[in-house]
């Protein structure tokens, strides 16, 4: 399968890649030959090879949801977390540690940026990536 088409089968995991493949793909830096499977284990290998040894994160750019998003993604949570506990036999300081640790565990996910997706058009600006693809 080439980049030029526009089938996904690389998987959540990479969808990072696969964004910066085919955005490389349309930007010019990749031929048009180029298989997007491979591209994505190349661009994976780059990334882990970097970001070993370099200090400065290969991806510095991310567009992430605006606040409103986590504030309903946040309100969903709980309301979700509520029904399930009604079906729990657990006392008030028990459902309190749960909400903290659930409070936590989706405050750090937000500091992760799980929500936000590569600002691929910064990100194919930087030398790095621009003189790793001219080596494919």
């Amino acid at each position: 399968e080439t980049l030029g088409e526009t089938r996904n089968q690389s998987g959540e995991d990479h969808f990072w890649a696969d964004k910066l493949a085919v955005a490389a793909y349309r930007s010019g830096l990749l031929p048009k030959s180029a298989d997007r499977q491979r591209s994505i284990r190349q661009i994976l290998r780059h990334y882990d090879r970097i970001k070993r040894k370099d200090s400065i994160p290969l991806i510095q750019s991310y567009v992430c949801p605006p606040k409103q998003f986590y504030d309903d993604l946040w309100r969903f949570s709980m309301l979700y977390e509520q029904m399930a506990s009604s079906y729990i036999d657990q006392s008030q300081e028990e459902a309190h540690k749960m909400n903290t640790e659930h409070k936590s565990a989706f405050d750090q996910s937000i500091e992760e940026q799980k929500y936000c997706e590569i600002n691929t058009t910064a990100t194919l600006a930087d030398d790095r990536w621009v003189q790793f693809f001219s080596t494919l």
